[in-house]
């Protein structure tokens, strides 16, 4: 390690360390909570000095790792052999129930280049977001995003993330909720202050990215919805017509005020409106006029779009449309 870590003889270094076998990993675990005693202390004790160093040095990591051993040990994990992984996995876990914010996010960056089993890392996942602690919950809901966990089993731990004071950390929650389908009534209170808030807004926008993947076909939801429809941000009024479309013929009484948006100044809010008229099925039938009109004269390529909404409401009149 020492020969590695000074550069004497990387590969030399390298191969020894990795002949030892899976036997290794304790020890390379161990290293990588090598780091400037003296600095650690004044950082572990002093929440004004962290506070700071955490600001200098980017949520404290470019302190945090600078050891050259912990570097090393760190880079040899994610890098060790294949028969390696459950070793390493079981060493990363451990270090997630027993160590300090600074050794979880270490952890949490070694296992991201493999792929342990979700169940074992629930209870864990569990402890980190119930602490609410700001650096290693942005850990964890990254963790949880890129390697795709269902978090439905965490969804009172999300949530509770949702009024968060860190607009980062209120960021990752609602993204990881946005895939995981969480319970639509558990949320409604948490995301409510963010769907009332400022129009435009980037929490609004964010809100309404969840509200469109799990709403329900009642009215306070149609209702945050349809408001949406009218918001000055263009993300805001897409994910609003998405999460109609997505209510399918409960959204009929919406069509009128989604029809509106096939002449959105937006391409995108324009090609969502357009797929989610469609998505109302056979009782949008009142929609097809406006559909053929922005698809003779829309040339952005909208009109692919209103073509398929067309024939998911009326099969039979889409095989005698007109294009001029």
């Amino acid at each position: 390690m020492t020969l590695y870590t000074e550069d004497l003889s990387l590969n030399r270094a390298q191969s020894a360390i990795y002949a030892m076998g899976p036997d290794a990993v304790p020890h390379l675990a161990a290293r990588l909570k090598v780091r400037n005693d003296l600095f650690a202390r004044i950082y572990e004790r002093s929440p004004v000095i962290s506070g700071l160093m955490d600001r200098l040095f980017q949520s404290g990591q470019g302190f945090r790792s600078v050891h050259p051993q912990a570097m090393v040990a760190e880079d040899l994990l994610i890098h060790a052999p294949e028969d390696w992984d459950s070793r390493i996995e079981e060493s990363m876990i451990e270090m997630l129930s027993q160590g300090n914010s600074t050794d979880q996010i270490t952890a949490f960056r070694v296992l991201h280049s493999f792929n342990p089993d979700p169940k074992r890392l629930l209870p864990v996942l569990r402890l980190i977001l119930q602490k609410q602690e700001q650096e290693t919950s942005k850990a964890a809901l990254e963790f949880i995003r890129r390697k795709k966990i269902d978090a439905k089993p965490l969804e009172d731990e999300v949530i509770a993330l949702f009024q968060h004071k860190d607009p980062t950390l209120q960021d990752k929650a609602l993204i990881v909720a946005s895939f995981s389908k969480l319970d639509v009534e558990k949320s409604m209170p948490f995301l409510k202050p963010l769907l009332d808030s400022m129009p435009g807004s980037h929490k609004k926008r964010m809100a309404m990215q969840l509200l469109a993947s799990i709403a329900l076909p009642v009215p306070e939801h149609i209702s945050y919805l349809e408001t949406g429809l009218d918001d000055p941000s263009d993300e805001v009024r897409r994910y609003a017509v998405l999460g109609l479309g997505g209510l399918g013929h409960d959204a009929l009484d919406s069509l009128g005020a989604m029809l509106k948006l096939l002449a959105d100044e937006d391409f995108g809010v324009r090609m969502t409106a357009a797929d989610a008229i469609g998505d109302l099925g056979p009782g949008a039938i009142k929609a097809i006029p406006e559909l053929i009109r922005t698809l003779n004269n829309d040339f952005s390529g909208v009109g692919q779009h209103c073509r398929r909404a067309i024939e998911k409401i009326d099969p039979e009149q889409a095989k005698n449309i007109m294009i001029r």
